[in-house]
């Protein structure tokens, strides 16, 4: 593969991307001459908002401008390397053009021209994130990028004139602007998947007096405590989960149940999350009639990177006639009360406990 060189060019495609080899320097037009700096006016990054919302014509006409600026003799890299480029290879700018919005980058190996929107820059660092950086997205699932729970992206650059981070989605291959505290970079305490289940605690046969059980979560590491950490269960949790009736042992599995819809986990991971979002475990009082039955909470286990398992206490209780008889409803979905018998849909049912089930 030769070098640019000359004043005769050839331009390859390579893979979805479009990156463009230089072999020979392309030939410009008069019209179009060299550049030191070149501003990207491309419709994206898009600015990624909550929910499947649009943004009004004004505003989207402004954050569709991608204010980050590119100049002759940076240090960059590209979002796509370990193909032809190699991972941590980087390059400097060696020439900027507007028509295409391309840049000319060379390596120590070999010479490559790539859509700048298709770059990282080597020397930026900001919220504690630095170019090139790989970073999971926690943000709210949905999402106007129907960017995925933990789905996997780049630093690229951040935004000049607000607080965005620009990031490559690399399922998508598209870049975003992204509020920073939707990112997180991966740690061994990240969450993996969860699910919950009713948990039987006890009898309350007696009744008619306070009953003080625990809500909350016990957390043992300090990667753990964080609003970040807590964003993160919440996304993973929106994406997929399942409801059930008794845990296997001291794993996340549940005994009985199945998969909720999309729609169900991403509502009720976010009136869950005050669960896992407690550092520590607190009292929760209740009073109960007498001879009322037996006890049940609604608790959620959730697996982390390092296979550890955690376990949050949420403040839902079911009471059915005894142990024998197992709550059928996912919490707030009962139309009888604490029985938790009755429920609104089938979609709400916890799957496979039939009404009494012995």
């Amino acid at each position: 593969m030769s070098r640019v060189s000359g004043m005769r060019g050839i331009l390859v495609a390579l893979h979805v991307t479009c990156l463009f080899a230089v072999r020979q320097l392309h030939r410009r037009p008069a019209e179009e001459p060299e550049m030191q700096a070149l501003v990207s006016s491309h419709a994206r990054p898009k600015l990624l908002t909550f929910g499947n919302v649009s943004l009004p014509q004004d505003e989207a006409d402004d954050v569709g401008v991608q204010l980050v600026t590119w100049r002759v003799q940076e240090l960059v890299g590209w979002v796509g390397e370990g193909q032809v480029v190699p991972v941590g290879a980087h390059g400097r700018i060696t020439s900027l053009r507007e028509s295409d919005m391309t840049a000319v980058v060379a390596y120590a190996s070999a010479t490559w021209r790539h859509y700048v929107d298709e770059l990282y820059k080597v020397v930026a660092s900001k919220y504690g994130f630095e170019g090139g950086q790989h970073l999971e997205f926690i943000g709210p699932v949905p999402n106007s990028g129907n960017i995925g729970a933990k789905a996997l992206g780049m630093v690229q650059a951040f935004h000049e004139a607000t607080d965005h981070v620009s990031w490559w989605d690399f399922t998508q291959k598209v870049k975003f602007f992204i509020q920073p505290d939707w990112l997180a970079a991966p740690t061994p305490y990240s969450p993996v998947r969860g699910n919950g289940a009713w948990v039987g605690l006890h009898s309350v046969n007696a009744g008619g007096y306070r009953i003080w059980e625990k809500i909350g979560t016990i957390k043992t590491n300090s990667q753990t405590t964080t609003n970040s950490w807590a964003r993160e269960v919440t996304s993973t949790l929106s994406y997929s989960m399942k409801a059930g009736v008794g845990f296997a042992g001291s794993s996340m599995e549940v005994t009985v149940g199945a998969e909720l819809s999309t729609t169900l986990s991403q509502q009720h991971s976010s009136t869950q999350s005050y669960s896992w979002t407690m550092n520590e475990e607190e009292g929760f009082e209740l009073t109960l009639p007498p001879d009322s039955g037996f006890l049940w909470q609604w608790q959620i286990r959730t697996e982390l990177g390092n296979g550890v398992i955690t376990s949050s206490k949420t403040r839902n209780f079911a009471v059915t006639r005894g142990l024998f008889q197992k709550p059928r409803c996912l919490p707030g979905y009962e139309l009888d009360g604490a029985a938790s018998q009755e429920c609104w849909s089938d979609e709400s049912t916890i799957v496979g406990i039939a009404p009494g089930q012995r």
